[in-house]
């Protein structure tokens, strides 16, 4: 019975210790430290997590992100919202005008001019080639399209268009901007292309980088030798104010099982916002499909589909924009190249995840210098309601705060343990942390001693004392 107390009591303490030991935090259990610079005698500033911090973040929701001062003690702190005042416009649907030519004007595409003709309140688009007009039932072909964005002094981020297209084949189109309709300036040259029919992969964007469009038509032409259906066009403004800055992280991309399959491996818990997938043969373009999982243990699952491409467009090349992602989590992302089977047999794309930046408020309790350290899978949350670290607070209020800066270059990294007997089981099962582990291993041994205590009270009913035997 002495026995079976101690070892009741052994398996409480070591509850007890698994316990504690999570909530033992100290600078240098953390992966990354960096120097922090404040304003001196300023009770709360802000800062802005470097790229570096952000790509050794190991917890999510970002919970193994401190500041500590000199005394080793980590100051209250809380996450800063994300605040963008920028307006993204809806896309608008464009007055369109089918340039259509007969096969006598498309041998002389080179004195072919357009003007519109406007009556009755009607407009409409007439090829002049320097020919009598063009009789009734005569044979056309589309070449191109006008496009009425006359009214418009903007900046144009893009056009959307939808056309019927080759299935497969990338067709490259050329948009120009003119006042008069005869002086033409080209603003972009990119592919659009589609595979299969709805909801298949592909590109209808022509981006325009922002191009100043002032009170212009548009013209969207593509190669003569190339038989499209231009059915109409959108126009997508570009956002009134700039987008916060968002970085790229760099991924490392290895060859999964088969020749149309790789793997990355993502060793933050920042949430990724995009995926910036880039070809690195030119003239490529390949539809993927992408997949994701936390843990060897789970199985795939399917985010998203796109094609990534890198196109020659004239003396420039067109290259497919990052996927969106939305703030995903992954330990892994897996990219299947759809169609083709050989895609990635002899060379794979460069990955970045996109992510956004990340700020934090602090008091600069205790004594400088102060740290900042990420990168601790085991530490637990400890950031504050805004309300609670900023007194008084009203939205918008942290923009006023002081700005510290970080010391990325004397930055200091602590060596990795190495990996134990019960990290490689958490990998395997998928356990969320090793302390997990911990856990149900003390709970399981104080179920089967508890267990073993009750059996050992039971006096057996089967056999007789000395004292009874005949």
């Amino acid at each position: 019975m002495k026995f079976t107390f101690k070892l009741l009591l052994s398996s409480t303490l070591l509850f007890a210790c698994a316990h504690s030991s999570a909530h033992s935090e100290k600078p240098d259990t953390f992966a990354l430290r960096f120097p922090v610079q404040i304003e001196a005698n300023v009770g709360l500033q802000r800062l802005a997590l470097p790229p570096a911090a952000l790509a050794a973040i190991r917890s999510n929701n970002f919970a193994d992100v401190r500041v500590f001062n000199a005394n080793g003690d980590a100051v209250p702190m809380a996450l800063l919202p994300q605040r963008t005042e920028t307006t993204v416009p809806l896309p608008r649907t464009a007055s369109m005008f089918p340039i259509n030519v007969t096969q006598a004007q498309e041998q002389n595409l080179g004195g072919l001019q357009l003007r519109i003709d406007e009556r009755a309140g009607q407009r409409t688009v007439i090829v002049d080639a320097g020919k009598p007009s063009t009789p009734a039932g005569t044979q056309t072909r589309q070449i191109g399209a006008l496009i009425d964005t006359s009214a418009l002094v903007t900046k144009l981020d893009a056009i959307m268009v939808d056309a019927d297209l080759p299935i497969g084949e990338p067709v490259s189109l050329t948009v120009s901007a003119s006042k008069d309709l005869k002086n033409w300036r080209v603003l972009a040259e990119a592919p659009v292309f589609r595979f299969g029919g709805e909801g298949s992969p592909g590109n209808l964007r022509v981006p325009l980088n922002s191009a100043n469009l002032d009170k212009e038509y548009l013209r969207v032409t593509w190669p003569s030798n190339t038989a499209i259906k231009l059915r109409g066009v959108q126009t997508v403004e570009t956002p009134s104010a700039a987008v916060a800055a968002r970085t790229e992280l760099s991924l490392t991309v290895s060859k999964g099982s088969s020749e149309n399959e790789a793997i990355i491996a993502v060793p933050f818990a920042t949430p990724i916002h995009a995926l910036a997938l880039r070809a690195s043969v030119p003239n490529t373009l390949v539809p993927v499909r992408i997949h994701v999982r936390n843990a060897k243990s789970e199985p795939w699952r399917f985010v998203t589909s796109s094609v990534v491409y890198r196109i020659a467009s004239g003396n420039a090349e067109s290259t497919n924009p990052p996927l969106e992602l939305n703030g995903l989590i992954a330990k892994e992302i897996r990219i299947e190249a759809d169609r083709n089977p050989n895609a990635f047999a002899t060379a794979l794309p460069s990955a970045h995840a996109v992510v956004n930046p990340v700020n934090i408020a602090f008091v600069t309790s205790g004594n400088p210098p102060f740290t900042l350290a990420v990168g601790n899978k085991e530490a637990k949350p400890v950031t504050l309601p805004l309300s609670s670290v900023i007194p008084g607070y009203v939205d918008g209020s942290e923009t006023k705060l002081a700005q510290a800066t970080v010391d990325v270059v004397n930055v200091i990294a602590t060596a990795p343990a190495a990996p134990t007997t019960l990290s490689a089981i958490k990998e395997k099962v998928g356990a969320p942390s090793e302390r997990s582990l911990v856990l149900w291993g003390v709970l399981i041994a104080g179920v089967l001693l508890l267990g073993g205590l009750a059996w050992s009270m039971v006096k057996p009913t089967g056999e007789k004392s000395d004292g009874e035997k005949s």
